[in-house]
């Protein structure tokens, strides 16, 4: 069975995706700014890696296996396009071109409860803020491209400005375990 999908399709999909962020506390625009490291800072770190999708039947490339892994829709045929390791300090924006002729931009904005606000753009594509985490890799977009397209992979690494959080602090979501009983307290009456 061969299922087509448009590419409004796909890249409605694929901009769902951006939507669909871990829920947080939201900061306050004094709270990011007092968070934001100052000059002389260490510099935050990127992995980003730009791959060629496409539905077409062909091969995964080895290198690009873990990202065609983990897309929410599978390819016929994905290939490694590039992988750059970034360096870059807080405020500074650093610019990334792409085979289409566009370009990438990131500018680590600050640091607030462990999770790093950043701004990522694609002029003419998309503007927007994301709040990552720490050695979790974020899948951004499928930007058309031939007859496939460019799907845009960035792994931050901010590990110098971790807090430590209090043993009882929630990181994240609850997790509710199904099908686990629990024992109730057998009930205790007085006698008076």
């Amino acid at each position: 069975m061969i299922v087509r999908v448009s590419q409004g399709v796909l890249a409605g999909v694929m901009f769902a995706m951006f939507l669909v962020l871990p829920a947080a506390p939201v900061a306050t625009a004094q709270e990011v700014e007092a968070s934001a490291p100052r000059r002389g800072a260490p510099p935050i770190s990127f992995r980003v890696t730009v791959v060629y999708a496409t539905q077409k039947p062909g091969e995964v490339d080895a290198r690009a296996l873990p990202l065609s892994n983990r897309l929410p829709m599978k390819f016929g045929s994905v290939q490694m396009l590039e992988q750059k390791a970034l360096s870059v300090t807080f405020g500074e924006q650093v610019k990334l071109g792409l085979s289409t002729g566009g370009e990438v931009r990131l500018l680590p904005v600050a640091v607030h409860q462990n999770q790093l606000h950043m701004q990522f753009q694609m002029p003419d594509v998309v503007n927007t803020r994301l709040k990552m985490t720490n050695g979790r890799p974020m899948i951004l977009g499928g930007v058309p491209h031939k007859d496939g397209y460019l799907i845009i992979e960035v792994l931050p690494d901010f590990t110098k400005y971790l807090v430590d959080r209090k043993p009882n602090q929630q990181t994240g979501p609850q997790t509710i375990s199904i099908g686990a009983k629990k024992r109730a307290a057998p009930i205790r009456s007085e006698k008076r």
